[in-house]
């Protein structure tokens, strides 16, 4: 069976009508509502739409911050498969594809990336996709060194190099990353012997990411557990990793400090917790990902809506989440 996505028949948006443009609005309108509501507004009625907003937002990040202690509290937890489920899950084999994206980022950052995949239980079930923009300084020499380390290390290993089609396509991670889907689909296709009858997930990550030994063992528990028959089409679901910010914090500044352990709630209890955009690590069917033709090449940033199916908290280790390392904490040292 061959493994097309659908085509891509977008085309480019507004460039001065975005939503973060007005997102920004209504927040530096909120934001000075205390100075101009004084004027727009009685005393007294500008007071209780304050007092309104200022509870309003204290309601909203209690809420968070419920859900965040909540998701934290299942980190210990994996699917445990029913009867049927369990006999499908003994009968299936993984192929786990991984897209590592590396732009100006320094060699010793991708070995590190790539080495946290070489700890995983069984690195032969690994795909491993490095993906190089045309434009990388010491283009050959990354791609040369990163071959001759990694080349027989992990089931199946390659490289691309994305060069950016202007008349279709930003220069950015979301393009890349498209770019390496559909360069690993064709991988597929052209060695149907080897990937026949396999369930493929796809993740994505950062370049300075760094995975828990376990998130593949986990993500297959979860998959399994989503996915009971071997008969039926897997779930179209988002498996989002929390995002724990580890690079040495307790040797930061105090503001780093905060920013890593604001990031971490906010993806535990805000975007997990409310199916909003996956972000840095996450993991989905290679289904999924056909049926939404990937990535949109005209996005700057993966927040890609064609992948907002359903985000499901997971997959996390037996004892710790997977681990994130955040380029602003490494880059703050």
């Amino acid at each position: 069976m061959a493994w097309e996505p659908a085509s891509d028949l977008g085309k480019f948006g507004n460039p001065y009508l975005r939503w973060s443009i007005l997102y920004g609005l209504v927040i530096i309108v909120l934001t000075l509502l205390p100075l101009w509501g004084r004027f727009m507004f009685q005393e007294i009625t500008s007071l209780y739409i304050n007092a309104c907003f200022i509870a309003w937002f204290n309601v909203m990040w209690v809420a968070i911050s419920l859900n965040a202690v909540r998701n934290f509290s299942k980190l210990g937890n994996v699917p445990v498969p029913g009867l049927e489920a369990l006999a499908a899950a003994r009968a299936r084999k993984f192929t786990h594809a991984v897209i590592v994206p590396c732009y100006l980022d320094p060699i010793d950052v991708l070995f590190d990336c790539l080495g946290s995949l070489l700890m995983q239980k069984n690195p032969a079930s690994l795909f491993v996709v490095v993906t190089f923009e045309a434009k990388t300084p010491d283009l050959k020499r990354m791609v040369e060194a990163v071959t001759s380390a990694f080349d027989e290390k992990f089931g199946h290993f390659i490289c691309v190099i994305h060069t950016v089609l202007k008349d279709k396509e930003i220069a950015g991670g979301c393009s890349n990353k498209n770019f390496a889907l559909r360069e690993m689909t064709k991988y597929l296709n052209a060695h149907p012997d080897k990937f026949g009858g396999h369930a493929v997930t796809i993740s994505t990550c950062d370049t300075d990411s760094l995975f828990h030994p376990n998130y593949f063992e986990v993500l297959e528990l979860c998959y399994n557990g989503e996915n009971p028959s071997l008969k039926a089409v897997p779930k179209m679901c988002v498996w989002q990793s929390p995002l724990f910010y580890n690079w040495d914090l307790d040797e930061r500044p105090f503001f780093n400090r905060i920013t890593g352990i604001m990031r971490s709630m906010m993806m535990l209890g805000g975007l997990i917790s409310f199916n909003l955009n996956p972000m840095s690590i996450f993991s989905y069917p290679l289904e999924l990902g056909l049926k939404a033709g990937f990535i949109n090449p005209r996005y700057g940033m993966l927040i890609d809506p064609r992948l907002l199916i359903r985000i499901i908290f997971g997959p996390r280790s037996l004892r710790h989440a997977p681990h994130h390392s955040s380029r602003f904490p490494r880059r703050c040292r």
